[in-house]
């Protein structure tokens, strides 16, 4: 028959599309939307003058007050602040929004009740409202007026109705995220952002270690993108003058000069297994600042602006460097930390160190001097998880345990895997009972039936071990329970045991804290049977 044509959908979105991508914003990310706005608009009007923005923040009529004169917004444009998607930005420009949901999801976010007054240059100056009334309303036209002039080139929003409660302690608290956020437009491209009649000084990590040949470093790269294009990255890496464990250690992030992300110390950075190494006390003497410039296709950020983006190819590639580059300094952070007091904390002035990569190859010179690192195995597994053992004293035992594997490998013993496998066994029910007292303060009773199985699920429930891991676990358990109760012993191989020392490392890190050297290479296991009677170390790299 054909395609007969019988009519048209209409395919316009319901208002509650602007609901949902205004969800998940607090008020801090909603100011920063509006503030990102601003500075794109300065910038597409030729920067003509200094950019200041100005907030008020009214306690008692719990509203916000918003002003710049970035150069207003045109006329003909004016339909972007509310419309899903509306945006003049591209791809290709070095800006901070990209998506088109920046204005219309702080609007609807932040207020039950706002106006945008905005003046493009010297032309009218007009108004637009948006409230709960058009919200409810399924049409998308917006009332628009023309209102008493402002300033030329300036745009106002006032919000009101918030939907959040301001007082002293909110309030102060924005003014240091924004003076964080903001570092390189407010030091470097002449941004004045004031927020109750006081300027923000803008804020950056700064209190770096100085230690003779261990200095931080800038390193300066290009990252390559697509039809010869790049980005453009600024690495910097250092010792802290002081141990930070729960606040600043780890990466802070900068795309297209504006922070997404702080004192990042997990996964999404490097701090796994096979990079820089789980998190750890130890390591928290580690400070990076990570700086991408480049066009808005290739800045690995979210949305909204607050995350990274893994899917996108600079991340992969921004993990090399970082793998490269910033490893050394951990290092450094974990072979220094028990001389902190003479190895770090007195060099408290000096220099940082740039280092351009951009056009050349690096050299031996362009790293820190990292300290021997050889010791023994004992000692340093010891003196790594001492911040835990010290905390936790009942932790050293299932340390030691590992380390009686370890030992046990060594040997020439012909049984020397099942033995491990009990060892490795025992170890994960202690450190399951472990965790259930002494961590989360819950008792079972071994009395009943099924100890083993009711602890497993006991634990499973705390969801502290991902979910993929558990059929792993109930592997080696079975082959555990064949190896009592089975006539003949199965055969237990060398890969079995090293996955298995591997599953339960891992999982000794998640609920603990412990670190474990070389817990996923296949090497580990040749290198310690490998090694002399006296047992001179395993080092770290």
């Amino acid at each position: 028959m054909g395609d007969v044509f019988i009519g048209e959908i209409d395919a316009t979105p319901k208002k509650n599309v602007l609901m949902s991508i205004s969800k998940d914003i607090d008020l801090y990310h909603g100011i920063c939307e509006m503030i990102d706005n601003s500075i794109d608009n300065w910038k597409i009007n030729g920067k003509k003058e200094e950019l200041k923005i100005t907030l008020f923040f009214d306690e008692g009529d719990n509203k916000i007050e918003y002003e710049d004169n970035s150069g207003g917004i045109r006329e003909d444009i004016l339909s972007m602040i509310i419309q899903p998607g509306g945006t003049e930005r591209t791809l290709d420009e070095e800006t901070l929004g990209i998506f088109g949901v920046g204005s219309k999801r702080a609007l609807i976010a932040l207020a039950g009740y706002s106006e945008t007054i905005s003046r493009y240059g010297t032309n009218d100056t007009f108004k637009i409202i948006i409230d709960d009334e058009w919200l409810s309303n399924e049409s998308w036209k917006v009332k628009k007026f023309k209102t008493d002039n402002i300033e030329p080139g300036k745009t106002r929003f006032i919000l009101k109705q918030l939907k959040f409660r301001i007082n002293d302690k909110v309030i102060n608290d924005i003014k240091q995220k924004i003076a964080e956020t903001y570092f390189y437009y407010m030091h470097e491209h002449g941004v004045r952002i004031k927020v109750n009649g006081v300027t923000l000084t803008p804020i950056i990590f700064d209190r770096w270690a100085y230690p003779p040949g261990r200095e931080p470093r800038r390193y300066l790269f290009n990252i390559p993108c697509e039809n010869e294009e790049y980005v453009r990255v600024e690495l910097l890496v250092g010792l802290m003058l002081e141990s930070s464990q729960t606040g600043e250690y780890g990466f802070d992030v900068y795309c297209n000069d504006r922070m997404i992300l702080k004192n990042v110390n997990d996964h999404r950075l490097g701090f796994k297994s096979g990079m820089l190494g789980q998190p750890h006390p130890t390591v928290a003497w580690f400070k990076g600042i990570i700086r991408l410039n480049g066009k808005n296709r290739f800045m690995p950020w979210n949305s909204s602006k607050s995350n990274i983006d893994s899917l996108n190819p600079t991340y992969q590639k921004l993990l090399d460097l970082i793998l490269k580059y910033a490893k050394p300094y951990v290092q450094l952070s974990r072979r220094l930390s028990s001389s902190s007091d003479e190895e770090i904390k007195p060099y408290r002035t000096g220099s940082i160190i740039t280092i351009d990569l951009r056009s050349r190859d690096p050299r031996d010179s362009d790293f820190p001097q990292l300290p021997p690192g050889k010791e023994s195995y004992f000692n340093k597994a010891l003196k790594e998880n001492r911040e835990i053992i010290k905390t936790s004293p009942w932790s050293r035992g299932i340390l030691e345990n590992i380390l009686a594997v370890d030992a046990i490998l060594k040997t020439k013993l012909e049984n020397k895997n099942r033995y491990a496998l009990i060892l490795l066994d025992s170890c994960l029910e202690i450190a399951f009972k472990d965790y259930l007292v002494w961590i989360k303060k819950i008792k079972i009773n071994k009395s009943q039936e099924k100890y083993r199985e009711r602890l497993h699920k006991i634990i499973r429930n705390q969801k502290i071990i991902p979910e993929k891991y558990w059929d792993r676990i109930a592997y080696y358990y079975d082959l555990r329970c064949r190896l009592y109760h089975e006539d003949a012993t199965p055969t237990i191989t060398d890969s079995d045991i090293l996955n298995f020392r591997y599953l339960v490392c891992e999982i000794l890190e998640r609920m603990m804290g412990l670190t474990f050297d070389f817990t996923q290479h296949a090497s580990f296991i040749k290198k310690m049977k490998a090694e002399s009677a006296h047992n001179d170390g395993i080092d770290d790299e």
